[in-house]
């Protein structure tokens, strides 16, 4: 979680989330990385969307799927330029900011506007590896950073459930 996004993290067996994806097709469920926009028609920061869920006895959600997309990026020497954000329930590292100077903001000058980082994009993977020991990986010395799995730009296609 970070300020402005809510993800799914896990869902929990016996919860309305099970449930529903139980009676759904499994393109419609729920799943990690699944961002919850709206609680009961109201949006907000991720601690407020939390708060109404606590809160409210009858909830309608609207969650968007993002996308995943990879990166093949090489530091050669630089630092990738990013600043990212981890929680301790996190299971992946948000992008707060992108430097001028890193490489990261190199590689966007080039990509095409869907093959860009941006900021409040996940990142679930770096080389394979998942969660905080990801951090670990972009933090390190090493010249390359083999594979970058974000999750960025969810699909306009929300799905709702009561």
């Amino acid at each position: 979680m970070d300020a402005q996004n809510l993800m799914v993290v896990k869902t929990q067996p016996g919860g309305l989330a099970s449930e529903y994806n139980q009676s759904t097709s499994s393109g419609q469920a729920i799943r990690m990385g699944d961002r919850i926009w709206k609680v009961n028609g109201q949006t907000g920061t991720a601690d407020e969307l939390l708060t109404m869920l606590a809160a409210e006895s009858r909830l309608q959600l609207e969650i968007h799927r993002c996308q995943e997309k990879e990166f093949h990026i090489e530091k050669k020497g630089k630092s990738l330029g990013l600043q990212l954000a981890v929680t301790e329930k996190a299971c992946c590292l948000t992008v707060e900011k992108i430097s001028a100077a890193g490489v990261v903001a190199a590689l966007n000058e080039h990509a095409a506007p869907d093959r860009q980082i941006r900021v409040h994009d996940k990142i679930i993977s770096v080389d394979g590896v998942r969660g905080l020991a990801a951090w670990q990986r972009i933090d390190s010395e090493s010249p390359c950073v083999r594979k970058i799995t974000m999750s960025a730009m969810c699909f306009s296609n929300p799905r709702h459930l009561s």
